[in-house]
C-alpha cells in the first residue's frame, strides 16, 4: 500500500482528494491536514510515502513546510500543488519536490504522478541495496564493472519467474546500459569479482548469506543468484 498525506486547507477540497484516493486500491491516506505546522508533525510522524503540499496553508505556508522537511528528510517525495503564481514563483532549490501540480488538476493524473514517484523510489532502492551489499564483500563502489553488475542483477531480480543464462543476463544488461558490448559487460564484472575475492573469507558470506554453500564456485552466476535471493527474503 502506498502511504500518502494530503495537505490542503480548503475543507472541501480536502474531502473530495481524500474521498477519491480512498478509492484506490493502493493507496492508504494516512493523514488529512489543513494548517503547515499540523503538516510537518505529521509527515515527521507518519513518514508518508506522498505527500500532496498545498502551498497556500495558514501560520506556516508550503514553503516553509518545504524548508523545514528538506532538513530533516532527503526524500524526494512531495507532490506540491497551489493556486497562487506567486508561490510557484519561489519554488527554487528544493530537492525534496517530486513534481508541481498547478490547481485545478485532475485526480487521475494525481495518482499516476504519485504512483510514477513510488516506482522511481523503489527501483533506486533495490539498486542500493545490491550496490551496498556488493561493497560489504569488497566490490569498488566507483568502478564500472561493479555498476554493471548491480544492473546485471537488479535485471536478474526483476524477472521473477525466469531462470536466465548468464550470457543472456550479459547481453540484456549491454543493451539496456548502451554504449557496452556483451563481451565488455562481462569483462568488467569478471574484473571486479576477481578484485573482491581478494577480501572474501567464509565468514564474511555466511554473514551476509543464510544459504551461501561454499561447494559452489564463487562465480559471477553464483553470487547473483544469492543477492537476488537475499533481495526476495527482504519483502516476504
Amino acid at each position: 500500500m502506498i502511504k500518502v498525506m494530503i495537505a490542503e486547507d480548503d475543507v472541501s477540497q480536502l474531502q473530495l482528494f481524500n474521498n477519491f484516493l480512498t478509492k484506490e486500491t493502493n493507496f492508504r491516506v494516512v493523514a488529512l491536514t489543513k494548517s503547515g505546522k499540523e503538516t510537518i508533525e505529521k509527515y515527521l510522524e507518519e513518514k508518508p510515502d506522498v505527500l500532496f503540499l498545498d502551498l497556500d496553508m495558514p501560520n506556516i505556508d508550503g514553503l516553509g513546510v518545504l524548508k523545514y522537511l528538506k532538513e530533516k528528510s532527503d526524500k524526494k517525495n512531495i507532490i506540491v500543488t497551489s493556486h497562487s503564481k506567486e508561490l510557484i514563483s519561489n519554488l527554487y532549490d528544493f530537492s525534496n519536490i517530486y513534481r508541481l501540480m498547478p490547481k485545478p488538476f485532475d485526480y487521475f493524473k494525481a495518482v499516476s504522478v504519485a504512483q510514477e514517484l513510488v516506482s522511481t523510489h523503489s527501483l533506486i532502492s533495490t539498486k542500493e541495496k545490491i550496490k551496498h551489499i556488493l561493497s560489504e564483500l569488497g566490490f569498488n563502489p566507483s568502478s564500472t564493472g561493479t555498476d554493471n553488475f548491480v544492473e546485471l542483477i537488479y535485471i536478474k531480480y526483476q524477472r521473477k519467474n525466469s531462470n536466465l543464462k548468464l550470457n543472456k543476463l550479459y547481453s540484456i544488461t549491454a543493451s539496456k546500459i548502451g554504449f557496452y558490448t556483451a563481451l565488455q559487460i562481462k569483462w568488467s564484472i569478471d574484473n571486479s569479482l576477481s578484485s573482491a575475492k581478494r577480501c572474501m573469507n567464509k565468514e564474511l558470506l555466511y554473514s551476509i548469506f543464510d544459504n551461501y554453500n561454499p561447494t559452489y564456485g564463487m562465480t559471477p552466476l553464483y553470487l547473483s543468484d544469492l543477492i537476488v535471493d537475499s533481495l526476495r527474503k527482504d519483502i516476504v
